[in-house]
């Protein structure tokens, strides 16, 4: 289960969140919109943050 505050991101905004770190990624992830920009990804990154922070975040992945 994931918590509120932990957001599915994709590629390029987790490059503009963390520069020159390289992710940490799931291996077969699911369809998802990122967090911070809204656009649907399956980078199978996230980011730990308050979800505040995220204006985009639907919080659809509160629960799963």
């Amino acid at each position: 289960m994931s918590s509120a505050w932990t957001h599915p991101v994709c590629g390029p905004c987790y490059d503009e969140l963390e520069p020159g770190r390289e992710p940490v990624r799931l291996r077969d992830p699911e369809l998802e919109s990122c967090c911070a920009c809204g656009f649907p990804t399956r980078s199978g990154i996230y980011y730990r943050r308050d979800p505040d922070r995220f204006p985009r975040c639907t919080r659809d992945h509160d629960d799963r």
